[in-house]
């Protein structure tokens, strides 16, 4: 549906707030992505429009891989897994009401 507008740039403003170019790099990227369609279409852009995020040495861990789709504890669950990360890690969250959000972990 072209009137929408392209998935993935709400999340793009909440990465560049805690993420910005000039930021120290990251070694992983944790995501509450599922197999639904538009978190594809979403991540799509988001590693097409910040080519940082889709460097060969950044890791992608998908909660929903290792647990099932946890639902709302797929946040609190990457963020316990990236506590446990040697550097630090961009957690990305998403839901289908609009809400998006991204924060960094370094321990």
């Amino acid at each position: 549906d072209p009137g929408r507008g392209l998935l993935g740039r709400g999340l793009c403003i909440a990465v560049d707030q805690v993420f910005p170019p000039d930021a120290p790099e990251i070694g992983g990227v944790f995501s509450d992505a599922s197999a639904e369609r538009w978190r594809a279409e979403e991540l799509g852009v988001i590693t097409s429009e910040r080519p940082r995020l889709s460097a060969d040495d950044i890791s992608w861990h998908y909660t929903a891989q290792r647990t099932g789709d946890p639902g709302t504890a797929a946040s609190l669950i990457a963020v316990a897994a990236a506590c446990h990360q040697d550097a630090p890690s961009l957690i990305l969250s998403s839901d289908r009401s609009g809400s998006r959000a991204a924060a960094v972990i370094a321990v």
